[in-house]
Parts: C-alpha cells; structure tokens; sequence
C-alpha cells in the first residue's frame, strides 16, 4: 500500500518499477531518485549497502505492523490458510506456492540488527499509515527530499499496474478500522494459538509500542485463550520385514512416551520399495473410513520429537502436506481432515496410483492436488511447514527452530544396506535420538 502511495504522489524524474523488484535488480540504473519495494529486502541490507551504497543515499524505509495482526491476515494469493507465522511465510512464484518462507522472528531480528547497526532507517508502523497517511508523507518527503505532492490517501484512483495490485492484496480506499483487526473471532484464536506457540512474539509487540494482549482482550471484552488443541490420532504402515517391523516399534515406542494416540497396520511386503509406497493412498483412504477425527500420517521411519496437535490446530482444511521450495511436495507426514472431502481426495489419488503403480506416490498425490487448485477447488488443501516432515541432510532456504517430526529415510538402509555418506549420516543420527530418549 505505501509503494503504491509514493507512486501516485511522487512528481518528477522517480524511477519506481510496476512490481516487486529487489534493490540489488537496480545496480546499473543511474536515475536521480529510484525506489523499490521487496520485504524481504530487510535480510539483504549487508549486500545492498555493499554494492550500492558507494555511488548512492541510501535510505531503508522498514515498515511494521502488530505482529499478531500479521499471523492472523490472509492473502487472496492463498485463500486457504493464513499468509505467515511467526516462524514462516509463503513464498509465492508463478508455480510455487510453499509455506518455507522467512517468518515475523526473521524479518523482526532483521530490523534490530539493522537499527544496531546505524543503518540509514526509517521505520513507518503500519497502523499509522491508516489513520494519518498524510503525516506519513510529510515526514517520508522530508527523509527523502523526494518530491511526494499528491495526498497518499487518494492513491487507489491512481494508475496500480496489475502486479503491484496483486501485492497489494485488492485496490481499495484507505481505511483506518475502529479497532485493531485481529480482534475478530477467527483472527483473535489465530493470533492467541501463535502467541501459545511462539510466546516470545508478545514481548515483540510490546516493544513495537502495541498494547499487551491481555489489556486488549479486556478492552474488547474477548475469550482469555482458546479452546486446548483437538488431537487426533497418528497414522503409520509398513511391510512385515523385520527392518520395517524394527523401524515401527522405534516410531511407535517414542508415540508411546508422548501420549499420543496412534494405530499402525503392517501389511505383507509385495513387489518393490516404490509399489510398497504406492500402496499409501490405499491404506489412508481405509484408515479415514474405519477411525474418526483427524489423523496425521507418519512414514514408520518418523522420529517425533514433541506433540505435533498444538501446532496443527490451525488448520482446518481438508488435506495438508509439506511443499518443498522447489514446488515437490514430500509425503512423509499428511495431515487428514474427517471431511468428505478429503475421501474424495483419498479415491482421485489411489484411482490415479492404481493407473501408475511404478510412480512415486508423492508425485502422483502432488498432481492430483495441482489439478484440483486449478480446477474445481473440491478440497481445501494447505501446506505444512517443514518441521513437521524435516529431513536432516536435505537443503533449506531457511530453517525456524528444531524438527517436530524427523524423518530418517530408512529407505536409504533397505535400498542401499549400510553403504555410502547418506546411510552412516542416518546411523549416526538414528544413534543420538535413541540414546537421548531410550528407545531401542
């Protein structure tokens, strides 16, 4: 909204681009004045001063906003599910939608680091720009000598290029609410679960200069915390070798110490590691019509370090999976909804598994999900954050805290036996977690 506003307002030779664009992207321009907008921008300042600060003013306008107005906003780019977290955020990209995002802890340890520093920086808090925007002008011209004439608040009559509509989320008049925005119900328990999961995010609204979240519940006359997390019940198979069999006893052991209540089936090995896999939709679609409430699966390799319910309480949709930042989606852990739904989603992914028993069936799960989002939107499906189907030796963007549900691809073991890089990494993991919980 605020790009938006300086370029409606700006006179003159001001080289704003009609879309998001990275400072770095503006390194052979010479124009007098240039202005970009990139969030993520605030993770980058080293190297934006670096190259560009030797020929260049550079001023960082850092913007903020409630963090619990942030966890509990979402984007009409992903309808399903809240925009960011405390810990991530969506990336968005023509193909892409993953939920691997730097998240408010980041960008917020970005902007201390950056006042810390001496940078160059203005900082305009979100909520003022919706009651006075004028002000916010006045005071960005004067930073800037940038000649900002027309009024911010009459940006949304202005030329918006279709891109920078799309990030502004919908062109609409500015509009300062008689309360904050999270207070509403649904936003209100999002911002509370979070709080619950991240308590450390209050102290960063307090020290943003907004009130304590029990004096706005008071005033607001709003529940003291939401309701305790509805567990559900976890999920595994696996073949009747004795590998697998050991790998499940491991899982179901460490289920045992937690309290969490789980049902596993072994089925009879048949054919090779890739048609065992593809046997999954088979079993889950079995499973969602023999238990009731919500099930989580896990792979019978899966180390779960801590109770995953409280953080899945969130969410409310049909289906939910962990999508990498290169677009594959990893089945090692899904979450399912008892909703008809997600038997629907269960039937699409084994009739189309049943057509190719040879394909992984994660790829196969991942194109049905791609067909419905672009298509007829039968079920909500919402992406999990990586935690919760961690990886150890896999390659991250960016990593927030430690793994709720590890997973120790015991498939490199009965693949492979005890050979190569990957298969010691694993032992040697496999042998820390069990010493340090007891689990044989």
């Amino acid at each position: 909204m605020l790009y938006n506003m300086v370029r409606n307002s700006a006179t003159g030779p001001v080289y704003m681009p009609e879309r998001e664009l990275s400072a770095l992207d503006t390194y052979n321009r010479r124009d007098e004045r240039i202005v970009t907008k990139r969030p993520l921008d605030i993770l980058r300042l080293a190297d934006i001063d670096s190259d560009l600060g030797p020929y260049r003013d550079i001023l960082h306008l850092v913007l903020i906003r409630d963090p619990r107005d942030l966890v509990s906003s979402k984007h009409s780019s992903v309808p399903n599910q809240f925009f960011q977290g405390y810990d991530y955020q969506f990336l968005v990209r023509p193909t892409v939608k993953s939920f691997t995002g730097p998240g408010i802890a980041a960008v917020s340890e970005a902007i201390d680091r950056a006042q810390a520093d001496g940078r160059r920086i203005l900082v305009v808090r979100y909520e003022d720009l919706l009651r006075d925007p004028e002000q916010v002008r006045r005071t960005i011209a004067f930073a800037t000598g940038f000649p900002l004439t027309r009024p911010f608040g009459s940006f949304h009559s202005g030329d918006i290029p279709d891109d920078l509509s799309v990030q502004l989320n919908g062109v609409r008049p500015v509009d300062a609410p008689d309360h904050p925005a999270w207070t509403e119900r649904e936003r209100y328990m999002r911002a509370r679960r979070q709080l619950e999961l991240f308590p450390e995010m209050e102290e960063l609204a307090v020290r943003w200069g907004y009130p304590p979240t029990e004096d706005v519940r008071r005033t607001y006359h709003l529940p003291e915390a939401p309701s305790a997390p509805q567990r559900g019940t976890i999920v595994a198979f696996h073949t009747d070798d004795a590998f697998y069999t050991k790998e499940a006893a491991r899982c179901r052991k460490r289920l045992e110490q937690l309290g969490l209540p789980h049902d596993f089936t072994s089925v009879p090995k048949n054919g090779s590691w890739v048609e065992n896999c593809a046997r999954k939709p088979e079993f889950l679609l079995d499973v969602r019509q023999r238990l009731r409430g919500r099930l989580l699966y896990i792979d019978v390799d899966a180390f779960v370090h801590r109770d995953p319910w409280p953080y899945l309480a969130d969410y409310d949709g049909d289906v939910a999976a962990y999508i990498h930042g290169d677009g594959k989606l990893w089945s090692g852990t899904i979450l399912l909804q008892d909703t008809t739904s997600t038997v629907l989603l269960l039937h699409d992914w084994l009739e189309r598994q049943k057509k190719a028993p040879n394909s992984y069936d994660q790829i196969v799960l991942q194109n049905a999900i791609e067909d419905d989002e672009s298509g007829q939107k039968s079920y909500r499906f919402q992406r999990l954050p990586l935690e919760l189907t961690f990886i150890p030796d896999r390659e991250y963007p960016y990593v927030y805290g430690k793994a709720l549900i590890e997973h120790l691809q015991a498939s490199r073991m009965s693949k492979h036996g005890r050979r190569g890089d990957a298969m010691t990494s694993r032992i040697k993991k496999l042998e820390e977690i069990t010493k340090a919980h007891g689990i044989e």
